[in-house]
């Protein structure tokens, strides 16, 4: 028995040492990394009360998001703290829909209501509307919201009822799943399972498509109406547009696609692959160019998400899986059973260490490649002015300044 008690120590230094050299090991990749001082973090919650929405923009450049405790806080274009609204109570989950011309905001709370925010964050009213999803809102202020009865209801700023026309279900009953707005009041219904149906601004029905295949679609709807979808199934993968009359436009064969399709301020479709590539095609279907990672493989974050700016470069969340992830796993099972949490602790660490953001050029042949200190978030967003907003797994968030 006292000699068992000998070998513990031994074992453990053994792990120190391990512990101690990978860690060596991924500082020293760190420093290769490409790590400026334009990137900033501009905020870090407090009592876990962490980034948790959907980053949106406003028209004057101010970026809105919503916390854990039920925050909504606005950001100056200059990244400063602008005002911070907090809500009834905590566990009243927010996020923002939409920032308006004179500077309201409209705001989605969980229990379907409407929050109408000055312009200073003071709330001026609230209303209730009946929705099985997140509403949608155009440009104008309007608040499109799908109920659980198919009906698409439209509201003004202050609550009140302007139209609504009911939605037919789809096979076995099933009504839409979510709405897309398209020019001059058009509304698009979607079921994820079956297809889409389009309808004017007056409720009549203009269209219906149904999908390639009733797995994993994605779609985007353009503002000139043109409605591109990507079917990610094994069998069928492909990108399609259809017309404001239903026709098909074009289709193109694509890799399985990991996230939606995102479409830029120059009209092109911006698509990550299964293959783990970025594809970039043009509004009449011609592929522009791919980029390809060369390196370790990389594992698209945030869904799949990109975020195109105005110059056209396409930022990206990915996760790259390395040697030094194999060594901790390694690592991770010398340490044996006696220590769980720190296991746990370590895959945790491992893998916040090896996320990226990837910043790619046009062409594709020009990249960059940021480390995320606190690894990838829910969301990241390409400002009018340059600026990329990014949140990270610990509710921080984070900006990257454009280059001089």
């Amino acid at each position: 028995m006292g000699f068992g008690h000998r070998k513990l120590p031994a074992r453990l230094l053994i792990g120190i040492l391990l512990a101690v050299t990978l860690i060596a090991a991924l500082a020293l990749s760190l420093l290769q990394l490409r790590q400026p001082s334009s990137m900033q973090r501009i905020y870090s919650p407090g009592n876990g009360s962490g980034i948790v929405s959907s980053l949106i923009e406003g028209p004057d450049g101010c970026i809105y998001a919503s916390t854990l405790d039920a925050d909504l806080l606005a950001f100056n274009p200059d990244t400063t703290l602008r005002w911070n609204f907090k809500a009834v109570t905590p566990s009243q989950r927010i996020q923002p829909l939409a920032a308006l011309a004179d500077g309201r905001v409209l705001v989605w709370d969980c229990m379907a209501e409407i929050l109408v925010l000055s312009s200073t964050g003071s709330l001026l009213r609230s209303f209730q509307v009946p929705s099985r999803r997140t509403p949608i809102v155009s440009p104008e202020g309007k608040v499109y919201a799908l109920g659980p009865d198919a009906v698409v209801r439209i509201y003004d700023t202050d609550g009140q009822l302007s139209e609504s026309f009911p939605t037919a279900t789809y096979t076995g009953g099933y009504s839409p799943t979510f709405l897309e707005l398209g020019p001059q009041g058009t509304v698009a219904c979607v079921n994820l399972n079956e297809g889409a149906r389009m309808f004017d601004s007056n409720g009549a029905q203009l269209y219906s498509v149904g999908w390639l295949s009733a797995h994993d679609v994605a779609m985007q709807l353009a503002g000139d109406g043109t409605l591109y979808v990507n079917c990610s199934s094994i069998c069928k993968c492909g990108l399609r547009a259809y017309g404001m009359d239903g026709s098909v436009r074009w289709q193109v064969q694509a890799p399985r696609s990991i996230g939606m399709p995102q479409l830029g301020a120059d009209g092109n479709i911006y698509l990550l692959t299964g293959n783990y590539s970025l594809n970039v095609y043009s509004p009449d279907g011609k592929q522009l160019w791919t980029y390809q990672h060369n390196g370790p493989v990389v594992y698209p974050l945030s869904g799949g998400k990109t975020a195109v700016a105005a110059d056209s470069t396409v930022w990206y969340a990915c996760r790259n899986e390395t040697s030094a992830s194999k060594g901790l796993h390694d690592l991770k099972s010398k340490l044996g059973r006696a220590q769980p949490a720190l296991r746990k602790q370590l895959t945790v660490d491992a893998r916040r260490r090896l996320d990226r953001l990837m910043a790619v050029k046009p062409g594709g042949k020009a990249t960059r490649e940021y480390r995320v200190p606190a690894g990838c978030g829910n969301d990241i967003i390409a400002a009018q002015d340059g600026k990329v907003y990014f949140s990270t797994e610990a509710g921080e968030l984070w900006v990257i300044l454009p280059e001089k």
